[in-house]
């Protein structure tokens, strides 16, 4: 799995580091990241002048009033329990969270997993990450899909002989067609599901108009890691639907590189939004403002089918980023 932390989850740790409360993994978290992320850093900076000091101090202060006011009628011990459990997830670390917070338990997106199916027999070996152990794996099958959610929970002086890795071994009633672990498509008939299309593949979505998961799948695929900031416009008022990317940075070198890594995004943003039907790329180089389109005929044809049948299934969208060189 990638170690690179998105800069939304550095920006959320920034609060507690600025309070002195973050672990000392946060804070060398932190301290990397903004020694190589100007924007961060930047924030970072921003956060320390006093006047920022006054405000987030008050802020605080009323937050904590607003809090108070919302858990008042809860049961104490719940209470109890959930603000021990955000204090530990703070120091554990930067984590995606996905439901049982107050129960003390965590279904993470960070985990690795290497998954081996023989017929309908399914093992997952994997570690979890660091300030986190292992604590369960259920389990449901039907008609050859298999469903596994990894739940674990933050390492505690309690429970620090759990083990970080672990392995879970189950037979389905039936020949085994597809694994999804904690939502994400990991293997598929026959084929192990790379992470990065995994991740991707799990932001398909019908319309582009939907700006949101636009911007879910842009991030999910590294546009942005890759590109730098950009801003976007959409066309859907009448077919073909367009997406245009308006890249904020000037392309200094290599553009005809740069173009071909412009086409690879774009064949994976046709194949994953149904209704897409071009991509346009707007940037500046040394020549001036130049745009660039491809459109979902042009990727059919170069690829020498439906650009959309790559979008059906994981197993079909990874073929297609290996064969345009993403992954």
């Amino acid at each position: 799995m990638s170690k690179k932390i998105p800069c939304e989850v550095i920006r959320d740790l920034m609060p507690s580091y600025m309070d002195g409360i973050s672990s000392e993994a946060s804070n060398r978290m932190i301290q990397e990241h903004v020694e190589e992320c100007s924007k961060c850093a930047d924030i970072l900076a921003d956060m320390r002048t006093p006047e920022v000091e006054e405000i987030r101090e008050k802020e605080g202060q009323q937050r904590e009033i607003d809090y108070l006011k919302k858990v008042k009628k809860r049961n104490r011990i719940i209470v109890v329990c959930a603000v021990l459990a955000a204090v530990i997830l703070t120091a554990a670390g930067a984590v995606k969270i996905l439901k049982d917070i107050y129960g003390g338990e965590y279904m993470l997106a960070d985990i690795d997993y290497h998954v081996e199916v023989s017929d309908a027999k399914l093992c997952i070996q994997g570690k979890v990450p660091e300030g986190f152990v292992y604590k369960d794996c259920s389990i449901d099958s039907e008609q050859g899909i298999v469903k596994a959610e990894l739940v674990c929970e933050p390492e505690t002086p309690f429970n620090r002989s759990a083990k970080e890795d672990f392995r879970v071994d189950y037979e389905a009633d039936n020949k085994i067609k597809e694994v999804q672990i904690n939502g994400d498509v990991l293997w598929q008939d026959g084929s192990e599901i790379c992470e990065y299309a995994a991740s991707a593949y799990s932001q398909r979505h019908p319309y582009v108009g939907d700006a949101p998961s636009n911007e879910f799948l842009a991030y999910k695929l590294g546009i942005d890691e890759h590109f730098g900031a950009y801003t976007s416009e959409l066309q859907t008022e009448q077919e073909p639907f367009g997406w245009k990317i308006l890249l904020t940075h000037k392309i200094e070198a290599d553009v005809a590189g740069e173009k071909e890594k412009m086409k690879s995004y774009s064949f994976a943003l046709l194949a994953l939004i149904d209704n897409l039907g071009s991509v346009s790329w707007e940037y500046v180089t040394a020549e001036g403002k130049e745009v660039y389109t491809v459109t979902a005929e042009e990727a059919g044809s170069d690829l020498g089918s439906d650009i959309k049948i790559y979008g059906t299934s994981a197993k079909q969208f990874q073929e297609l980023l290996r064969q345009t060189g993403l992954i």
